[in-house]
């Protein structure tokens, strides 16, 4: 899954700090067709982040561990890495959209 995630953009990321969760979206396009997604962890601990660039591609890491799951996201220039509890998918659709240039 590690190297799926990585293949899309990382276009938003929000923390709640009073459900101790993070939302983490993702979409993708290729012609005509875009789909967007989002990661909802819960129990989110041991939050770290240094920079932080423009929404786009990153090297996405994720992981079970014994005490849950482990998330990392790096770019050159900005990391953020939690723990967390659980994950679920959460909002996840596709849609016609207007081809990206270039």
């Amino acid at each position: 899954m590690n190297a799926e995630l990585s293949s899309y953009d990382l276009f938003y990321v929000h923390f709640d700090e009073r459900h101790r969760s993070a939302t983490l979206g993702f979409t993708d396009q290729a012609g005509h067709e875009a789909v967007e997604f989002f990661l909802v962890f819960t129990e989110v601990r041991d939050v770290t982040v240094h920079g932080w660039a423009a929404p786009g591609r990153k090297d996405v890491q994720l992981r079970r561990t014994d005490d849950g799951i482990m998330m990392s996201v790096e770019a050159e220039g900005s990391a953020l890495s939690f723990r967390a509890a659980d994950m679920s998918v959460q909002r996840a659709r596709s849609f016609r959209a207007w081809p990206q240039e270039g």
